[in-house]
């Protein structure tokens, strides 16, 4: 592990022992306007696991930067991940708010695509997520975006993100949705909401669509600036993933 992400890495329980990042607004983001339904703070407190978060969040830090086979180009209609396929383009790990100092779990089967866990919003926390694991580097230059095909016992609102960096906490482009169970769902890269910890991100430079660095699925109580999910509920999460490619 080079000696940057060992800092990378302590910054990150610094955050998460603090878990200042689910209220705070960082300075480069958009002001929440008073008509906007704000995020409330959970009184519940429940003891963080730290062992649980340096298994997460370990996942997510590569021990040999730039050790990715190299670039793949992909072009729309290729199949990126389905369940217990070999030649999948990515593996997903769970990466919950344990990371910020929060109580939720989940886990992930990529044999069988179930995504499932328990959200709760004790510690102020209130998301679970699954990402893909590091080196991965994808050309989608000539793709518009992604399509997924996504079930769930219940009507749930997810953020679909990409990332174009290596960054930990990097800025996420993300895509808000409502799962359709039977049908497929598309993310245009075009309209992309470039976001750090929930909130927009208002000079960020243009998404690169040639350097593809990690694809992530976050079922959260949070959606951008302060506003709530509409179809956040507390409790059991249970999804199952059929396929994503290209568009």
């Amino acid at each position: 592990m080079t000696l940057r992400n060992i800092v990378r890495f302590l910054s990150l329980v610094s955050i998460a022992s603090t878990t200042s990042a689910f209220a705070s607004r960082p300075s480069n983001t958009k002001s929440s306007s008073s008509t906007e339904i704000r995020a409330t703070s959970s009184q519940e407190r429940k003891p963080w696991d730290v062992f649980r978060f340096a298994r997460q969040s370990s996942r997510f830090i590569s021990l040999f930067p730039g050790s990715n086979k190299g670039v793949q180009v992909v072009q729309p209609g290729d199949t990126l991940w389905k369940p217990g396929q070999q030649q999948n383009t990515f593996t997903f790990a769970p990466l919950d708010d344990v990371v910020m100092g929060g109580a939720s779990s989940s886990g992930f089967d990529d044999a069988t695509g179930k995504w499932t866990g328990q959200v709760t919003e004790a510690n102020n926390g209130g998301f679970v997520g699954i990402r893909s694991t590091p080196n991965l580097q994808l050309d989608m230059s000539n793709c518009k975006g992604l399509e997924l095909k996504l079930r769930s016992n219940k009507q749930k609102r997810l953020k679909v993100a990409v990332r174009d960096n290596t960054e930990f906490n990097g800025i996420t482009w993300a895509s808000s949705v409502n799962l359709k169970n039977g049908s497929a769902v598309r993310v245009p890269f075009a309209t992309q909401v470039p976001t750090v910890f929930a909130k927009t991100v208002d000079d960020s430079p243009a998404f690169r669509k040639v350097q593809v660095t990690a694809v992530q699925l976050v079922y959260s109580k949070f959606e951008y600036d302060g506003k709530l999910n509409p179809k956040f509920e507390a409790g059991d999460v249970d999804i199952q993933i059929e396929e994503i490619k290209a568009y």
